[in-house]
C-alpha cells in the first residue's frame, strides 16, 4: 500500500500487486522434470539415467532373475519401449531360471539380498535376452507404445506381459506384495531327449 498528498492536503491511497517473477513461475512448472528418469531399453540391458529407487533378485539358487524399479514424476522411456509417464511408476521385469542348467555352488550357497537401493545418476541391468515377465503400475498418467505395452491412459493402470518361449513348460508363481521373490523356471522341449518330467512335477510342488 503507498500513501501520498495531493497538492489539496487529501489523503490518496493506492495499492499495488506485485507479480511473482516469471523465474519461479518456471521452476515450479519444471519440477518434476528435474526430478525425472529417463530408461534406455535395448536386447541387452535396461538403462536408467536419473533418480529411481530398485531392488533386484538373482535366478539361483532358486527364482528368477529380477528387477523391481519405482521412480516417482516424470519417466521418459526409449528403445524396445517408447512413451512418458506421469506420477508413481512401478516395473517388474523377470527372465526365467533354465531348469536344465544347475546353478553353481557359490550360488547355491549364497544369500539373496532384496533390499532396497538408490541410484541418483545411473544403473544398468543386463540380461540375455529380453524379460519375458514384465508387470507395469502407474498412479497418474501414461502414453506409451512398444513391446510391453501399447496405451493412453489416465488414473491407476497396471498391466502384465507374459512371453513364454516356444515349446517349453513354464512354472510360474508372482506374488505382486514380493514381486522380487517369484519363481519363473522353464524346461525348453528338445528333439534330442524328453522333458524332466519328475523334475518339473517336483518343482510345481515346491
Amino acid at each position: 500500500m503507498r500513501v501520498r498528498f495531493d497538492g489539496d492536503g487529501a489523503l490518496r491511497r493506492s495499492f499495488s500487486i506485485r507479480r511473482a517473477p516469471w523465474r519461479h513461475v518456471l521452476s515450479v512448472t519444471l519440477v518434476p522434470v528435474v526430478v525425472s528418469s529417463c530408461a534406455f531399453r535395448t536386447a541387452g540391458a535396461d538403462h536408467y539415467v536419473g533418480p529411481i529407487l530398485y531392488r533386484t533378485a538373482a535366478a539361483c539358487p532358486d527364482g528368477a532373475d529380477t528387477t523391481q524399479v519405482v521412480s516417482v514424476g516424470a519417466a521418459i522411456e526409449t528403445g524396445r519401449q517408447w512413451g512418458l509417464s506421469l506420477g508413481f511408476i512401478e516395473r517388474v521385469a523377470a527372465s526365467p531360471r533354465d531348469g536344465e542348467i544347475p546353478c553353481s555352488t557359490a550360488a547355491q550357497g549364497g544369500t539373496v539380498d532384496r533390499r532396497w537401493h538408490v541410484s541418483a545418476i545411473y544403473v544398468r541391468f543386463d540380461h540375455d535376452e529380453p524379460p519375458r515377465f514384465v508387470h507395469r503400475s502407474v498412479v497418474g498418467a501414461q502414453a506409451v507404445a512398444g513391446l510391453e505395452a501399447n496405451a493412453l491412459s489416465i488414473g491407476a493402470i497396471s498391466a502384465t506381459l507374459l512371453l513364454p518361449p516356444p515349446d517349453a513348460y513354464c512354472n510360474l508363481r508372482y506374488d505382486a506384495r514380493d514381486p522380487t521373490g517369484m519363481h519363473f523356471t522353464v524346461w525348453r522341449v528338445r528333439a534330442d531327449h524328453p522333458p524332466p518330467e519328475r523334475e518339473i512335477l517336483e518343482e510345481i510342488d515346491r
